[in-house]
């Protein structure tokens, strides 16, 4: 349910940054992310239950975040032995994060606890703020075109970019991956592969572009290599440090629950434009999602990539499109197209216009529509803003798509004309 609405929400939004708290406490405290199960909400019929009393704590807890995410949530807080110390009750380490958000404490303990929680939010806030400027840096400065850039990066301080960059952590999967980006165009494979592997560690979706990295460099094969030989290295540390420290069960269960993950009928595509029961049925959503993901991908990875531009298009259409198809929806996702869509600005106005009303249409849609309980024709208003934010996301498409493949017609073209004077 969504919470009454507060002008504070405008600023800022303590949902997401407890969750993170709260899973950074827990693996503070030494315990394994190993449940798939989320906490349920128990709403005015939460209690802390933090007094003196024997606490009966389970070594597992839930975990919807990556580890290499859970990890930099941990450091936050100071030595596990130090947290242990606090005897933070079950009841706190294993509750709806929401319920955190929503209780106000009553006694001393609670309060302490409750402070501990709200100094870790601080940190991811001023983190989160550091790694939006540095990704304004990196998208000015690190594709050696300052000049064309300096005005699109303004697009990463309009008001959803901004609001979500600080008040989420996915502007660290995105800097991760500009530098990724800016590194390859500065011929610097595997710092790239590395900066693309560790973005993939804190957050899946960067995956998504490595096949088109790979298909770039193809042709030169030591270049590939060492491209490749980053990006495995970034992973398969990041994911053996999981399997050692959890075991297997450990390591799989948060990436169980996300492709498990139950629909989320308010704000996706469907029930809206895709049919409802297409989100409904496990399987018919399963074969419609990767079915039409991995069909875009084989699509655009048949025609030779040949330049930098080439691969941010491709990029951005299968990052949209992956989007697109979940069946929940986080607003956040806006911050994942920026490495790939904001470089492309400068050649394509258009882009920038479409990014702007897509930022505006996520701004509206959370937190004001989202938090209006109250609101006249919420129902309809939240009907029109799922639409808007699909036409955009397919205006975003088809003007990236239709240079793509005009890109690749025009290529085409000459290469004949060469061989047929030849």
């Amino acid at each position: 349910m969504s919470p009454g609405f507060s002008t504070k929400r405008l600023l800022y939004d303590d949902y997401d940054v407890t969750a993170m708290a709260l899973r950074g406490l827990n693996v503070a405290a030494g315990r394994i992310p190993s449940r798939q199960d989320a906490p349920e909400c128990l709403n005015e019929q939460f209690r802390p239950d933090t007094g003196d009393q024997p606490q009966t704590l389970s070594p597992s807890f839930f975990a919807e975040y990556p580890h290499a995410a859970l990890w930099l949530f941990r450091l936050a807080f100071p030595s596990s032995e130090t947290v242990r110390s606090w005897r933070v009750p079950s009841a706190v380490l294993d509750a709806c994060y929401s319920d955190l958000v929503t209780y106000s404490p009553a006694t001393s303990n609670e309060q302490d606890v409750w402070q501990k929680l709200r100094r870790a939010t601080s940190i991811y806030r001023v983190a989160a703020t550091v790694c939006l400027m540095l990704m304004v840096l990196v998208l000015q400065f690190g594709f050696g075109t300052r000049d064309r850039l300096q005005r699109a990066t303004a697009l990463i301080i309009l008001p959803a970019a901004l609001y979500f960059a600080v008040n989420r952590f996915d502007v660290l999967p995105a800097l991760l991956m500009a530098v990724s980006l800016t590194c390859l165009a500065r011929q610097r494979y595997g710092v790239s592969g590395l900066a693309l592997g560790l973005a993939t560690a804190v957050k899946v979706f960067p995956i998504l572009l490595a096949p088109f990295i790979v298909r770039w460099l193809w042709p030169a094969p030591k270049r590939a290599a060492h491209w490749v030989g980053g990006f495995a290295a970034a992973l398969i540390a990041i994911v053996g440090c999981a399997w050692i420290t959890y075991g297997t069960e450990g390591m799989l269960a948060p990436y169980a629950y996300q492709v498990l993950r139950p629909p989320e009928l308010i704000w996706i595509y469907y029930g809206h434009i895709l049919p409802y029961s297409w989100a409904l049925d496990p399987m018919r959503a399963g074969v419609f999602r990767i079915g039409s993901l991995c069909a875009t991908i084989i699509v655009l990875l048949i025609p030779s990539i040949r330049e930098l531009d080439q691969l941010l298009r491709r990029g951005l259409i299968v990052v949209v499109t992956f989007t697109s198809l979940q069946v929940f929806w986080s607003p956040q996702w806006l911050l994942w197209l920026h490495p790939l869509l904001i470089p492309l600005v400068p050649g394509q106005q258009i882009l920038g216009w479409l990014l702007a009303a897509l930022d505006l249409t996520m701004f509206v849609s959370f937190p004001l529509v989202y938090d209006a309980g109250e609101l006249p024709g919420r129902d309809q208003w939240i009907h029109g803003l799922v639409w808007v934010r699909a036409a955009c996301s397919a205006a975003l498409v088809a003007v990236v798509g239709y240079r793509e493949i005009h890109t690749t017609f025009a290529e085409w073209f000459a290469r004949r004309r060469v061989s047929s004077g030849a």
